[in-house]
């Protein structure tokens, strides 16, 4: 962003990556080298925070959790409703 579309980036509680000042090469410099990190941070933070989701959801499966939406019970006729359906008698709506 900074290079291709030349946008400013401020981050307010950090100084030290403001791109508006420090347009000279040291301040380029410093300003890239703090948005990698924070790029490295972020991808980091994201990758253990999928892999402590997947650790969590194995542990509850393994307690017999279940997940989603609780099964609905069918009615009485559904089988030979969707006997009608299947053979074309009625349409879906209808079903």
């Amino acid at each position: 962003l900074t290079k291709e579309k030349k946008v400013d980036i401020i981050v307010l509680d950090m100084p030290l990556l403001d791109t508006r000042r420090g347009k000279d090469l040291m301040g380029t410099f410093l300003s890239d080298i703090v948005l990698q990190v924070l790029s490295f941070v972020a991808e980091n933070e994201r990758s253990n925070i999928k892999q402590r989701q997947a650790e969590g959801i194995a542990v509850a499966k393994a307690k017999g959790v279940r997940f989603g939406r609780p099964p609905k019970p069918l009615p009485k006729d559904f089988h030979k409703i969707y006997k009608k359906w299947k053979d074309g008698k009625i349409s879906g709506v209808v079903a």
